[in-house]
């Protein structure tokens, strides 16, 4: 297997170049994955069948795929030790058996109602930034950056409602 300095780009993500925040690496996201989820980053990397590595290795691929576009699956599966099919079939079936119990760790903070603003002027208001991402067809992180950093989407900026 290749090194992993091999794989990380020169500048990680545009907007980590863009605005300093360089917090979403490969190695970051696979220590939050860790710190959030309770499961040893070696066991997570650890060749094995066990299903706690399984599940640390779906929270980690499924959370790279949701916030990084910059790397290929190979990428995202030579930190963990897997080839790009392991990565594929990884989120497939972890789709299936462990989508809820993600979201309700990686997403329990956006269960909070959302107002979307148009010119400081409320628009409308959503319930949570996942009915927000539903119903607008922005993509959930374009809105948690929003929420973050006041940065506008297609012209709306998001808030949480008081």
């Amino acid at each position: 297997m290749k090194d992993l300095t091999q794989f990380e780009p020169k500048y990680r993500t545009l907007i980590g170049y863009l605005t300093g925040d360089e917090d979403n690496t490969l190695r970051n996201i696979l220590s939050e994955v860790s710190r959030k989820s309770h499961i040893p980053e070696e066991l997570i990397k650890a060749d094995t069948r066990k299903i706690e590595s399984f599940k640390g290795k779906y929270f980690y691929y499924r959370r790279v795929f949701e916030t990084q576009h910059a790397y290929t699956f190979a990428q995202i599966g030579a930190v963990v030790g897997r080839d790009h099919s392991s990565v594929t079939t990884g989120l497939k079936t972890g789709n299936i058996r462990y989508k809820a119990e993600y979201d309700k760790l990686f997403y329990s903070s956006q269960s909070k109602p959302v107002e979307r603003l148009k010119n400081g002027k409320v628009i409308k208001r959503y319930e949570s930034i996942k009915s927000a991402s539903i119903l607008t067809g922005f993509i959930i992180g374009n809105i948690n950056r929003s929420i973050q950093k006041g940065w506008k989407v297609k012209g709306f900026t998001f808030r949480y409602a008081e």
